[in-house]
């Protein structure tokens, strides 16, 4: 397992072979974002965790032995799923601002004794402070610089704010930007016949700034097919495969049926977008008068989608941990657009109303995030319907999407 192997692979995914090759004469050493302790208090723990997300973000493992930041031999954690357990608890509310995105593993590779890995994401909100707990003696902010872990001061302390400030502004800027488009066409047509009784548009943009290059079509960027076992029945999605075409520093793929469009646009400043809209040929007549179908496989399949060209960026950028700050915007403009849960279930989940929505952006992180937004995306589908959704989260498996989009 190579070291970008340990940073990229899922958390969850890691396992004992992994943990062994990592020490296996393979001459690891600690980066900017990745460091290694054979042992740490409570407070050397914060501060690492702390000083990660206060820069780059990386992956911090507590049960291996360095020589001149070298792993060299592992000094497995006893009990270290517990550990891991304690470690999570400990640091809920141990930053100031509070650390979103954190994910804590114990690996066990002998027995119950193993080591703890905590993948830390490079946080919007920096710079986070921690304290010595139990002492009066305030909150201390450190960043990773390099191979070591040290303070700041006051100074610094403004800079970061600065810059994180300035940062938070460009990137939801820019999700203004890519939404705007969307927004001005819709409201320029005519609601009646011509205006699509509803458009979905999915945009991500990178946290930290990044550089496409000159977009080739045939350098990886083909998508697949979006096929995975969802909670309600296979999601399948196929409206989003078509020929590349040059724009403005950028390429757009248009997909379209009679009824149906989806337009995918990639930037090279590492933005994508997805536009998926109904034409007025999806409008069904029947006896109880009219009305237009939208189904929650779309949805969720769009979610994906908008996952997987994260993903393609990331690799495309070689920076496994790129964040990316989400936008979604949904319009109605036909008096009754049924809501179906898929072929599995009868009937509809309701209707969805005129009008339209633009849920304040989130983020895409680690692996972690996945199920998080395409569970988020089922309750949306129900709201829209008036209703409450699913009350438990489950496990989404995109292995055989990522397989199609070559990830």
């Amino acid at each position: 397992m190579t070291v970008l192997a340990l940073e990229t692979t899922p958390i969850e995914e890691l396992t004992a072979d992994d943990v062994r090759d990592f020490v296996a004469g393979r001459n690891v050493a600690e980066s900017q974002t990745l460091e290694f302790k054979q042992e740490a208090s409570s407070f050397a723990r914060r501060r690492s965790i702390a000083a990660l997300a206060n820069a780059y973000g990386g992956t911090f493992v507590i049960g291996v032995v360095e020589e001149a930041h070298v792993a060299v031999a592992l000094q497995l954690v006893p009990d270290c799923v517990e550990e891991a357990n304690r470690l999570g608890q400990s640091v809920a509310d141990a930053f100031t601002p509070p650390l979103v995105g954190l994910r804590i593993r114990g690996v066990p590779v002998e027995g119950d004794a193993g080591v703890v890995i905590a993948r830390v994401p490079a946080s919007p909100r920096r710079p986070h402070a921690t304290s010595r707990q139990g002492e009066k003696d305030g909150l201390f902010v450190f960043v990773r610089r390099g191979l070591e872990t040290r303070a700041v001061g006051m100074r610094e302390v403004q800079d970061m704010t600065l810059a994180a400030s300035s940062q938070a502004e460009r990137v939801f800027a820019r999700i203004a930007a890519l939404r705007s488009p969307v927004q001005e066409s819709r409201l320029s047509e005519p609601l009646q016949r011509r205006r699509p009784p509803f458009q979905i548009h999915l945009c991500a943009a990178p946290v930290t700034p990044v550089s496409l290059g000159r977009l080739d079509a045939d350098r990886t960027l083909q998508a697949g097919e979006i096929n995975f076992e969802g909670p309600f029945g296979p999601v399948v999605f196929r409206h989003l495969n078509g020929d590349w075409r040059p724009i403005y520093r950028g390429l757009q793929m248009k997909s379209s049926r009679k009824d149906l469009e989806c337009i995918s646009t990639l930037h090279a400043d590492g933005a994508c977008e997805i536009h998926f809209r109904a034409s007025p040929l999806t409008i069904v007549r029947h006896d109880a008068g009219e009305d237009v179908s939208f189904y929650l496989n779309w949805l969720v399949g769009l979610q994906a989608a908008r996952i997987l060209w994260c993903e393609k960026i990331r690799a495309a950028v070689a920076e496994p941990q790129l964040e990316f700050a989400l936008g979604d915007f949904l319009a109605c403009d036909y008096e009754r657009v049924t809501l179906n849960a898929g072929q599995r279930y009868e009937g509809d989940i309701g209707a969805m109303s005129v009008g339209a929505q633009a849920p304040d952006p989130g983020l895409f992180g680690d692996a972690g995030d996945v199920d998080r937004l395409l569970n988020a995306a089922v309750r949306d589908f129900y709201n829209l319907g008036g209703q409450a959704g699913p009350t438990e989260d489950v496990v989404f498996d995109l292995a055989p999407a990522r397989r199609a989009w070559g990830l």
